[in-house]
C-alpha cells in the first residue's frame, strides 16, 4: 500500500519537474515524498529512467510570440501593425533549415496583440509580461499616433493548451527584461512610453507582485540574465536615450545591486544569454553612425567570476539588426529571429552553437512572416500532439 502511494506521488511529480528549473527538480522530489530519503532515491531513479520518454512526450521547442510590422516604413513607426500570433519550431531538427517556413507550427494566439514585451519559459509554461500596443487615434489619417505601455501578465500552459491572465504588474512598461530564478519571476527596467524606468518587481504564485530595490541606472531595452543567486542587468538605453555600457548585478541573498566592470562598447536594445558559466551579449544600438548604429553584430563574452570581457570575432551576426527575438535551446543553440533592418522587418533566422562558436552562424528556417519586436523562448510543448510523433 505504501509503495502504491509512493508510486502515485512519483507519477504526479513528473509535470512538476517539467515546470521547474533543473536545480529545483531535486527540491520537488524531496518535498513530494515528505522527506523520505529512500523513497526519494527511488523517485529520482524512476524519473531518470523515464527521462527519454518524458523528453519524447515533452520535447523542447522554440516558441515565437507577438511582434510588429511596419506597413509604411517611417522613422516614427506610426503605421506599425502589432501581432498576437504564436508559432513554434522543432529546434532539434537538423534539417529544419532546408524546410523554409513549413518548419514553423501555429499555436494558440496570445490573448492580446503586443510587441516589445518580456517572455520567459519554465518547463511547460510560457510567461508574457508587459509590452506595448498602438494608441488609437480616431479622426486622423494615421491609424495611431504612438504606443501605450501594458501591465498585462499572461501565462500559456502548453500541457493544457490554454492561456491564463495572471495578476497584472504594478508598473505598466515596454522594452523591459525578465528572468526566472529561485522560484520568482523578476521584471526589471523598461519604459512607460515617456520615461525610462528603474523599477524592479518580482512575482510568485503565493505572494503575487513585490517591489524590489530599484536598478542603479534607469533604462529600457536592457538584457537580464540569471545564474544561481545572481541577476545581471546589462546595457540598455539610459534616461537620455543613449546606449549604456553599465553592468549591474543583483545579489539575491542581500537584495542589493552592485556595479561591475562595464562592457567594452555601449549597447541598447541588446540581447544576452547565459551558457556554460559565461554570459554572451550581442546586437542592439551602439549610438555610432546612422544605419550601422542599429545593427551591431559583435558577440561579446563575459566571465561573471573573473569579471572580464572579450569579443568572439568569428561569431559576428551575418544579418545585423535590432528588435530581434532571441532564445537559447536546451542543447546550447542560440536562435536570433526577425528584427528591424533599415526600418523593415526581417524573416531571417540565424543559429549559433555556443558549444562551438568558432564555427559561426548558420541559417535557420525563415519565419512564417516578417516581424520585429517579437520575443522567443525555449519551452517544452507536448510532443504527442505533434504530427509524426509515432514515427
Amino acid at each position: 500500500m505504501q509503495s502504491a502511494q509512493h508510486a502515485g506521488r512519483v507519477g504526479a511529480c513528473f509535470l512538476d519537474v517539467l515546470s521547474c528549473e533543473p536545480p529545483a527538480a531535486e527540491v520537488v522530489f524531496a518535498t513530494g515524498l515528505a522527506g523520505c530519503s529512500r523513497a526519494g532515491q527511488v523517485c529520482r531513479q524512476s524519473c531518470r529512467s523515464l527521462q527519454p520518454l518524458l523528453s519524447r512526450l515533452y520535447p523542447h521547442r522554440l516558441c515565437l510570440l507577438g511582434g510588429e510590422i511596419l506597413e509604411s516604413p517611417s522613422p516614427f513607426r506610426a503605421s506599425a501593425r502589432v501581432l498576437g500570433r504564436v508559432h513554434s519550431l522543432d529546434a532539434s531538427s537538423e534539417v529544419a533549415a532546408s524546410k523554409g517556413s513549413v518548419a514553423w507550427l501555429q499555436e494558440l494566439p496570445m490573448p492580446s496583440c503586443r510587441s516589445f514585451m518580456a517572455v520567459l519559459a519554465c518547463g511547460v509554461k510560457v510567461y508574457v509580461l508587459g509590452g506595448q500596443r498602438p494608441t488609437k487615434a480616431p479622426g486622423f489619417k494615421l491609424r495611431h499616433l504612438g504606443f501605450h505601455a501594458l501591465a498585462s501578465f499572461d501565462c500559456f500552459d502548453a500541457d493544457a493548451r490554454a492561456w491564463e491572465s495572471l495578476q497584472p504588474m504594478p508598473t505598466a512598461r515596454r522594452s523591459l527584461a525578465a528572468a526566472f530564478v529561485d522560484g520568482f519571476i523578476y521584471a526589471a527596467g523598461g519604459s512607460n512610453c515617456a520615461d525610462r524606468l528603474d523599477v524592479v518587481e518580482r512575482y510568485s504564485h503565493k505572494r503575487g507582485w513585490e517591489t524590489m530595490p530599484p536598478l542603479p541606472t534607469a533604462r529600457e531595452g536592457l538584457a537580464l540574465v540569471s545564474i544561481p543567486s545572481q541577476i545581471f542587468a546589462i546595457g540598455g538605453l539610459g534616461s537620455s536615450g543613449s546606449p549604456l555600457k553599465d553592468v549591474e548585478v543583483f545579489e539575491l541573498p542581500s537584495h542589493s545591486w552592485t556595479k561591475l566592470n562595464c562592457m567594452p562598447f555601449a549597447f541598447g536594445n541588446c540581447s544576452a544569454v547565459s551558457f556554460g558559466g559565461n554570459i554572451y551579449v550581442f546586437g542592439g544600438y551602439s549610438g555610432v553612425g546612422s544605419e550601422e548604429a542599429w545593427r551591431q553584430n559583435a558577440l561579446q563574452q563575459f566571465d561573471p567570476h573573473a569579471q572580464c570581457w572579450h569579443a568572439l570575432g568569428g561569431a559576428s551576426l551575418p544579418h545585423p539588426r535590432w528588435g530581434s527575438a532571441v532564445a537559447l535551446d536546451a542543447e546550447g543553440r542560440l536562435f536570433v529571429c526577425g528584427g528591424y533592418k533599415e526600418l523593415r522587418a526581417s524573416r531571417h533566422v540565424e543559429v549559433l552553437d555556443l558549444r562551438r562558436p568558432h564555427k559561426g552562424w548558420r541559417p535557420g528556417p525563415l519565419l512564417p512572416g516578417a516581424c520585429a519586436g517579437c520575443s522567443a523562448t525555449s519551452v517544452r510543448l507536448p510532443g504527442f500532439l505533434r504530427p509524426g510523433f509515432l514515427r
